[in-house]
């Protein structure tokens, strides 16, 4: 409702369902394997995306316009003005869930091809330069060989393909704002083009009270003929009585409820190889609209500027408006999804919204990361897996896994991987506390070991906190096992239980002072980790081969 209130120029809102390019989504799918080793699991991946992505496209692209126009004295007076407006669209649309991409010539271009050569979409291929050059009518390269005009309909290329365009020509009083996701959601071309011109509310204000006058003044003349007629009664006819409560309710929405009004078409083209198929996807959508208590017109000899008027352009060559308050407009509003499709991105499924691929590189994000959610057996393990043997096939970067439930045992070990298994008796161990072979800033690493302790010494006294005090006796500590470690000799690495031990040992240099209690309460708390059933991590570290 803001971004409607908001606009004070004439718009289009544009949903145009054609033919899929298919060469470009391939470039999106199909990648190629980064080692020889993921060749076939790359090709996998590749045929399963392929027949995901194409399944709930039905071989069709659904693209969505946002189309401005206005009037300047010159190009530099417009062009500063979309550049102002433009920005403030994009943060509007931003709030609304959506986003908005500022297309080039050269992309509205293409939308006009894929209208008029539907089939040849591959084939386009367009440079101002070379036209230019060459002399040569670029139209002519959009635009089909030949049309012919009938009063229902539209023949293009000598009958290969047929067009006709229809408009909506009776409103409800309130719109389900489902109609226009159900006109996107049908199997075949379609362009609906929602043409919006803003109206004045001062002069649509002096427009309702004019008619509010003439009507009392009707009603005026009716009394005095009923009157000089011996019909003495204060009784006004219902079809006056519905004007003036209709009007009074359109001042009292205009007044009170922040809407404004809008001249308002709604223009439907249709695409087919036959005027019989041509008819049944007319009907199809005529079923459509009379669900929601709309009625389909066919532009009955005005076909040409129906077309020009329903493609995206800024072009209006129709006067089948019907004025819209913003609530009944904002029905209309197909703005209510954004896709992802980052270059280089993994496959997460299909967009269950508008039925696309779902293509999002994390590396590209401010936050990268990521949770799956959902009910048990809903497929959260089997999506986390797909993305991992993405990540191996199309990448060099590192996998690491963390595996408390040990299901992915066998996902690693056929990326040929190594499973490490932590047990307190087991071969292999970790020391969150170890010292590696190269260190260039000795304070730099000691201060990062304090860090981790101090968030693992207050995991260990939850519920309660660790206060300032006790925040000392670690820092205290982790220096004084890391000095001992640099000026032994023996190059065997501080570990949990050297910690707790160091505590002790500072709880037990001066029994008297208040400080070493503090000391004496973490080593308590430790005591179990260290010493106890929970002593995993307390062990030097064992060397382990890495792989990604």
């Amino acid at each position: 409702k803001n971004l409607l209130n908001s606009l004070k120029v004439n718009f289009k809102v544009i949903i145009c369902k054609n033919l899929q390019n298919t060469s470009e989504l391939n470039k999106t799918i199909y990648r190629k394997a980064i080692e020889s080793d993921y060749k076939e699991l790359s090709d996998a991946f590749n045929q399963y995306t392929s027949e995901k992505v194409y399944a709930g496209m039905e071989g069709l692209s659904l693209s969505k316009y946002f189309i401005i126009s206005t009037e300047k004295n010159d190009y530099s007076s417009a062009e500063s003005f979309f550049a102002s407006l433009e920005g403030r669209l994009i943060a509007l649309f931003k709030k609304l869930g959506s986003g908005l991409i500022p297309l080039t010539c050269e992309d509205r271009l293409r939308s006009l091809h894929g209208f008029y050569r539907m089939g040849y979409e591959k084939d386009f291929s367009f440079s101002w330069e070379e036209s230019l050059s060459l002399g040569r009518d670029w139209r002519r390269d959009i635009i089909n060989t030949a049309q012919k005009i009938h009063s229902r309909y539209i023949t293009m290329d000598y009958g290969k393909r047929y067009v006709s365009t229809y408009y909506i020509s009776e409103f409800p009083s309130e719109l389900d704002d489902t109609f226009i996701w159900e006109l996107s959601q049908v199997d075949f071309p379609i362009i609906v083009t929602i043409d919006v011109t803003p109206i004045s509310k001062n002069e649509i204000q002096k427009i309702l009270k004019r008619k509010y006058t003439n009507v009392n003044m009707s009603i005026a003349r009716e009394q005095e003929v009923n009157n000089k007629a011996g019909y003495f009664s204060n009784r006004i006819s219902f079809e006056k009585t519905a004007m003036i409560d209709e009007l009074e309710e359109y001042m009292e929405e205009l007044r009170g409820n922040d809407e404004n009004i809008f001249d308002t078409s709604i223009i439907i083209a249709l695409s087919s190889e036959s005027l019989d198929e041509l008819n049944k996807q007319a009907e199809e959508i005529d079923n459509i609209c009379n669900t929601y208590g709309l009625t389909l017109s066919c532009l009955i000899d005005d076909q040409r500027e129906g077309l020009k008027s329903v493609l995206p352009t800024s072009a209006r060559f129709l006067h089948v408006y019907r004025p819209l308050f913003t609530s009944a407009l904002s029905g209309f509003t197909p703005f209510n999804v954004i896709d992802i499709n980052d270059k280089d991105g993994f496959f997460y499924g299909i967009n269950q919204v508008s039925k696309k691929g779902i293509f999002g590189n994390r590396k590209k994000y401010q936050n990268g990361n990521g949770f799956f959610f959902g009910i048990s057996g809903s497929g959260k393990s089997m999506n986390a897996k797909m993305e991992m043997d993405q990540v191996l096939c199309r990448t060099m970067d590192d996998v690491l896994i963390i595996d408390p439930m040990g299901e992915y045992r066998e996902n690693v070990i056929n990326n040929n991987g190594y499973y490490y298994d932590f047990e307190k008796n087991g071969d292999i161990h970790i020391n969150p506390l170890h010292v590696h072979s190269h260190i260039s800033d000795k304070d730099a690493f000691i201060s990062q070991k304090a860090e981790f302790l101090y968030a693992f010494c207050e995991e260990t006294v939850y519920p309660d906190r660790l206060s300032n005090k006790h925040i000392n006796m670690i820092d205290k500590a982790c220096i004084g096992i890391y000095e001992d470690y640099f000026k032994s000799d023996k190059k065997e690495s501080p570990t949990l239980i050297t910690f707790r031990n160091k505590l002790i040992e500072i709880a037990n240099e001066d029994l008297e002072d208040t400080k070493s209690v503090y000391a004496k309460d973490l080593a308590d708390e430790l005591e179990a980790i260290t010493n106890g059933t929970l002593s995993v991590f307390c062990h030097q570290q064992t060397a382990v081969e890495k792989r990604r």
